[in-house]
């Protein structure tokens, strides 16, 4: 079976090696360099170690690779990437910098045969922007793992951009290289684990940045860690956010409805003067590309239907435990469009409690289905 994969992330790379030790041909299309979300928060350590954060099906490819010796250590996005997922790579057919722009039937559109797998007579086309130029491929089953990194959830307390926002030099978003920022009046906008790595790192510089905090509501951090959490990476931030009130200024609940630069207005009529602010307010899936595909997607997260309504039954809607497990199984990833699977954290569409093992089990279920 032709099988292409969108996205060369830690997902789209394990379903690649999947793929093949199954005797598929599978083509991985990657809109710019394999691992680029992660390389763009490289500087953080994961608060998972190794062994969560790779398979034995990679790590067998690997062959001898003396850092996963110790699988206890938890590596940086830099280290993951460069370690593991680029050596990978090379062991498979990646294309770089080939976007894919829409994904369809060949002569069925949309609304012909709904949710009827005789759709699966003709194969998908992808519209693919390379290097020379567009380019169409066919395959019979395609895995977007394509992510969220790519559209980051702007300021504004609806969900929309606050006047001033777009392109703002002054707003940089995700969990940022702060080392540049001592000494400056830094906003920072959000609760979870994210928002809080980049207040451990702010509080370490010298001189001391002016931080101002503002969190959806008084109870931070936004993320769920037990007392006795088995991630100690992840607890430490607890720390982290608890110790900060002290010495931060903490606007909980606040909401921006205006940038003008670096001059925030707030809505009880306020205003700061900041040189940065670092919006921590999470991703969005981006699902332009299968557009013209007959994928249900969850009006809430975004995520496919089936999954997004197992994970709420199962998780609620609230901060949730990584760790807790959640709903998996190979129906869940079932779409309206025969075969056509949405994998990894894009699955998971805007909630913040996907993990990478979640990621790597699908592939193996997407796997039974084909």
């Amino acid at each position: 079976m032709r099988i292409a994969i969108v996205g060369a992330g830690p997902v789209g790379l394990e379903m690649a090696l999947a793929a093949r030790e199954a005797g598929h041909d599978a083509v991985v299309l990657e809109a710019g360099a394999v691992g680029e979300h992660i390389a763009s928060w490289g500087h953080v350590t994961l608060f998972t170690p190794w062994s969560m954060n790779t398979t034995p099906r990679g790590r067998k490819a690997l062959g001898d690779a003396p850092f996963l010796a110790d699988e206890a250590v938890c590596p940086t996005g830099a280290e993951l990437r460069d370690r593991y997922l680029l050596p990978l790579a090379a062991q498979l057919d990646v294309r770089p910098n080939h976007r894919v722009v829409a994904v369809s039937r060949h002569w069925k559109p949309k609304g012909a045969e709904l949710g009827n797998a005789s759709r699966t007579t003709v194969p998908f086309s992808l519209l693919v922007d390379t290097p020379d130029g567009e380019q169409e491929l066919v395959a019979d089953a395609v895995v977007d793992a394509s992510g969220v990194f790519g559209d980051p959830a702007p300021l504004g307390a609806g969900g929309a951009p606050v006047p001033g926002e777009r392109g703002n030099p002054a707003v940089v978003y995700g969990p940022v290289d702060c080392s540049g920022l001592a000494g400056k009046r830094v906003l920072l906008v959000g609760a979870g684990a994210s928002a809080t790595t980049v207040l451990r790192d702010l509080l370490a510089l010298e001189p001391a940045p002016e931080v101002h905090w503002i969190t959806p509501d008084a109870q931070v951090p936004g993320f769920a860690s037990p007392p006795d959490d088995p991630l100690p990476q992840r607890r430490e931030l607890v720390h982290v956010a608890n110790r900060a009130l002290e010495v931060v200024h903490h606007l909980p609940g606040a909401a921006i409805t205006r940038l003008d630069g670096g001059r925030v207005t707030l809505d009880d009529g306020g205003s700061l003067q900041v040189d940065t602010i670092v919006a921590c307010t999470g991703f969005r899936p981006d699902h332009r590309l299968s557009r013209e595909l007959q994928v249900h997607l969850c009006w809430g997260s975004e995520g496919t239907m089936k999954l997004a309504a197992a994970l709420l039954s199962a998780k609620g809607d609230g901060p949730a435990d990584c760790l807790a497990g959640g709903a998996e199984g190979p129906d869940l990833l079932k779409s309206p469009e025969p075969r056509f699977f949405v994998l990894g954290n894009k699955s998971y569409g805007r909630r913040s409690d996907f993990l990478l093992g979640v990621g790597y089990r699908q592939v193996d279920e997407v796997l039974s289905l084909l």
